[in-house]
C-alpha cells in the first residue's frame, strides 16, 4: 500500500504542509502499528506474501471488506504458502482450482454490491471426520478413501452460507482415535515448530496448518482432547464448546456424550467470529475485565506432573496474570487418588460403550454400505487397529457392557457435580490449568513416550489434563503462552461449566491480550 504525498509550493503554505505531514506521520504510525495493514509495494514480493500469511481472519476480512485486499490475492498466497509446506502433511484432501474459483466468486459478490456473509471470501480448513460434498471424507482411513457424503454437515455448510471457502480437509489420527496425528494410512502431521516432532491429534491437521500460516481458521473433533491437545502441541487456540452450541449433524460421531465440534485458530478473537456464525444458542461474546475474574487452580490432579518446561511457562503466565488482575484460588476437586481412579475409569466405559453404534450408524450411510469389522479390518495405525479389535467390533474381548457403560454415567455425574460444587463454593469463573502435561515428542512413538524419567502411555499422558473437561462435559478453551527453551508451543487451558460458553471466550479474550502471542515457527 502506497500513501501519496502531495505538497503546496504557495507562499504561505508552510503551516499548511507541516500539518498534513503530521497527519501523514500520525496516518504511517497508526497504520504500522496495526496488523491488519499490508506491506508497502516497494516491499520484495516475499515479504508482501509474509505479511498476508501472518494476518488472522478477523484481520484479513477487515482488508477484503475495506477494498484493501481480494480474496483471491489472499488465498492465492495461502495456496501458495500450501505448496511451499506440502512436507507438513496437513491436508488430505485439496482442490487449489476450485479454491481460486470459488476466491474469484467472493471478489465479484463484494464488487458488484451483492449481499455478501460475515466469511466472505475467507478459506477455512475443515478436519476430515467431516462431511464435505464438493471433497471426499475419509476419517483418515483407508476403507473411506471414497466416501463422497452427499451433503456438507451443518457446521461446514452454517460457514459457507456466510461465503467461508473450503481450503481443503485435514490429516487426522485415524479415524480421530489418538493424540499424535501419525496416521499410518496417510502419514504423519509434522510439527510447524520442529517439524520432527508431533502436531498432537487428533485434529492435529488443522492445528498444523493453521500455525504454519497455510490457513487462518478451521474446524476440527474433541471427544477427549482432540482439538486442545494440538492447539497446545502447535502454538494455536482451541475451544471445545458446550454440548448444543455447535451442531454435530454431519459428522463422524463417536460418543454423543462426548463428542463436539471444535474451532482452532491464531486468535480469541478469530474464535469468536466463528462462534457467531456457528452457534446453535446465539453468541454475546465480549472481553471480560480480568480484575473482575476468580479463577481456581487443582495443583494436585493438573500440576504435580507437569514436564519442568512446561511448569516453568506455567507459573510465568500464573504470575502475568495475576499482575493484570486475576484472583488465582487454590482449590481441590478431590482427593487425587479418587481423580484419578475416576478419570481413569471413565476412559474406558462412555465413549467406548457409544462408539460402535455411532460409527455403525455413519458406515450404513456410506456407499455402498460398510460394516464395523470391514472398517477395522483396513485401519492402518497399529494402535488405532488394536482399539478396534479389543473394544469394538463384535465379539471384542474387551468390550464395554452395558452394566460397565451405566457405572460410568454414575462417575460421570459424580465428576460434574464436583466441579458444579467447587465453582459455586469459591465464586470461580473457571479452572484453569496447562492443556498438557509435557510439549510435543517426537513423531513415533504412538504407545509409550517419556515424561518426567518414566515411559508412560503416550495417548493417556498427553490428554491427561484435558479428558475432564469432556467426561464432565465442560467448555475448554486452550491458549498459547510461550516457547520452550527448544523452541516447542505450551498451552494454558482455561474450562468453565457447561453453558458458559460465552464466558470462557470472553475471558479468553483478555488473557490473550495479557499474555503474548507466539512468534511464528522457523519455517521457509
Amino acid at each position: 500500500m502506497r500513501i501519496r504525498m502531495q505538497t503546496d509550493d504557495r507562499p504561505g503554505s508552510l503551516s499548511k504542509r507541516r500539518g498534513k505531514v503530521l497527519v501523514t506521520v500520525i496516518a504511517l504510525l497508526l497504520l504500522s502499528s496495526s496488523l491488519v495493514s499490508l506491506k508497502p509495494v516497494a516491499a520484495s514480493k516475499k515479504e508482501q506474501g509474509m505479511s498476508l500469511l501472518e494476518l488472522t481472519a478477523s484481520e484479513a476480512l477487515d482488508l477484503m471488506e475495506s477494498g484493501r485486499l481480494t480474496s483471491e490475492e489472499y488465498v492465492t498466497a495461502l495456496l501458495e504458502r500450501a505448496d511451499e509446506l506440502e512436507s507438513l502433511n496437513v491436508f488430505i484432501t485439496r482442490d487449489s482450482e476450485a479454491v481460486l474459483a470459488a476466491a474469484r466468486l467472493a471478489d465479484e459478490r463484494r464488487r458488484s454490491g451483492l449481499p455478501c456473509g460475515r466469511l466472505n471470501g475467507l478459506p477455512v480448513i475443515v478436519k476430515d471426520n467431516i462431511d464435505s460434498a464438493d471433497l471426499p471424507t475419509t476419517a483418515g482411513t483407508p476403507a473411506l478413501q471414497s466416501n463422497r457424503p452427499a451433503g456438507n454437515a451443518v457446521v461446514l455448510q452454517r460457514l459457507l452460507d456466510e461465503g467461508a471457502i473450503l481450503m481443503g480437509k485435514s490429516n487426522l489420527h485415524e479415524l480421530a482415535f489418538g493424540a499424535t496425528n501419525n496416521n499410518f494410512a496417510f502419514g504423519p502431521v509434522h510439527n510447524p515448530y520442529d517439524t520432527g516432532m508431533i502436531s498432537g491429534g487428533s485434529s492435529g491437521g488443522t492445528a498444523a496448518a493453521i500455525a504454519a500460516r497455510i490457513v487462518p481458521v478451521g474446524l476440527g473433533t474433541d471427544t477427549a482432547g482432540s482439538v486442545r491437545v494440538p492447539a497446545a502441541l502447535s502454538g494455536t487456540v482451541g475451544f471445545r464448546p458446550s454440548a448444543g452450541r455447535y451442531s454435530r449433524d454431519g459428522i463422524i460421531l463417536i460418543s454423543e456424550t462426548q463428542d463436539r465440534v471444535g474451532t482452532l485458530a491464531r486468535s480469541v478473537r478469530d474464535l469468536v467470529l466463528l462462534d457467531r456464525v456457528m452457534s446453535e444458542v446465539g453468541s454475546h461474546i465480549h472481553p471480560i475485565n480480568l480484575r473482575r475474574v476468580r479463577l481456581g487452580i487443582d495443583r494436585a490432579n493438573f500440576v504435580s506432573n507437569v514436564d519442568p518446561s512446561v511448569a516453568a511457562l506455567f507459573e510465568q503466565a500464573l504470575a502475568e496474570l495475576e499482575r493484570k488482575g486475576v484472583e488465582i484460588v487454590e482449590v481441590s476437586l478431590m482427593p487425587h487418588a479418587t481423580f484419578v481412579s475416576t478419570i481413569n475409569a471413565l476412559r474406558f466405559t462412555i465413549g467406548f460403550y457409544e462408539a460402535p453404534p455411532n460409527l455403525t450408524n455413519y458406515l450404513q450411510g456410506v456407499d455402498p454400505p460398510l460394516s464395523l469389522q470391514g472398517l477395522a479390518g483396513q485401519i492402518a495405525s497399529p494402535d488405532v487397529r488394536g482399539l478396534f479389535f479389543n473394544f469394538f467390533v463384535p465379539g471384542a474381548p474387551l468390550a464395554v457392557t452395558p452394566q460397565a457403560y451405566q457405572a460410568g454415567l454414575a462417575m460421570r455425574a459424580i465428576l460434574r457435580n464436583a466441579y458444579q460444587a467447587v465453582m459455586t463454593n469459591h465464586g470461580l469463573d473457571g479452572m484453569l490449568f496447562p492443556t498438557t502435561l509435557l510439549p510435543a515428542r517426537p513423531i513415533g512413538q504412538d504407545t509409550t513416550v517419556e515424561h518426567n524419567g518414566q515411559l508412560v502411555p503416550t495417548t493417556l499422558i498427553y490428554t491427561q489434563n484435558v479428558v475432564p473437561a469432556s467426561f464432565a462435559g465442560l467448555a475448554g478453551l486452550s491458549i498459547p503462552i510461550g516457547l520452550t527453551s527448544a523452541g516447542l508451543p505450551v498451552g494454558i487451558e482455561l474450562d468453565g461449566l457447561e453453558g458458559d460458553d460465552e464466558k470462557v471466550l470472553g475471558i479468553g479474550l483478555s488473557i490473550e491480550k495479557a499474555l503474548d502471542l507466539l512468534p511464528p515457527p522457523p519455517l521457509p
